[in-house]
């Protein structure tokens, strides 16, 4: 039986998924949580084969708890379930660890296929997203700057260009706003941006966002 635990912040998204994987007789929920903060307490003791974590949750940030995952508890597969489509900040959550990652408007046909796969220790990778990997590997560092941000400068750099102001970023990810003002800064600085419509722009003409 593969022992499968479910991280996401919606009850009824969590019910949905239980259902779909508990359809199949080899697999089942041993356990499931509305906030990262709890997360490895609660894996400790459930022997895990496959998280199912989503992107946004409260407490940490994705790429922090996927680190935390895959340091204390290595053989786990960690399947990202997300509302968005695939970006480039999708490569950044499997070189994170993470095994694969599926939006949720196909998660009703794409979810068993998926933890099939991990199942084998393979990773899922949908077509999109393999071509976003293969036009990052096409290209040459200097010509993205973003790559040289940190995963958390590079989540505050998304949520600039989506137009979030300092105040709604530093509730959303938890930090105070004289720290995502720091974030912004170096951001640019690194970057060679001036403004955050330069950021914005940047972002989209890259498909960032």
């Amino acid at each position: 039986m593969i022992n499968i635990f479910i991280a996401d912040d919606h009850p009824l998204v969590r019910a949905g998924f239980k259902k779909l994987i508990e359809d199949e007789i080899d697999l089942q929920v041993v356990g499931e949580t509305g906030d990262n903060g709890d997360l490895l307490s609660l894996l400790k003791d459930s022997k895990t084969d496959i998280l199912i974590l989503d992107v946004k949750m409260p407490s940490k940030n994705v790429i922090e708890v996927i680190k935390e995952v895959k340091t204390f508890h290595s053989e786990i597969m960690i399947l990202i379930i997300s509302m968005l489509p695939e970006t480039h900040y999708t490569i950044r959550l499997i070189k994170a660890g993470a095994a694969g990652y599926i939006t949720k408007d196909k998660a009703l046909k794409t979810l068993v296929e998926a933890i099939r796969i991990l199942i084998k220790r393979g990773k899922y990778i949908s077509s999109n997203l393999a071509n976003i990997l293969m036009n990052e590997l096409e290209k040459d560092n200097y010509e993205f700057p973003h790559r040289n941000l940190t995963d958390r400068e590079y989540e505050v750099m998304c949520l600039l260009a989506k137009g979030l102001k300092v105040k709604e970023i530093a509730k959303q990810i938890n930090l105070s706003k004289s720290t995502v003002h720091t974030y912004r800064s170096r951001i640019l600085s690194k970057m060679n941006l001036t403004t955050t419509i330069d950021l914005a722009r940047y972002a989209m003409e890259n498909n960032l966002l």
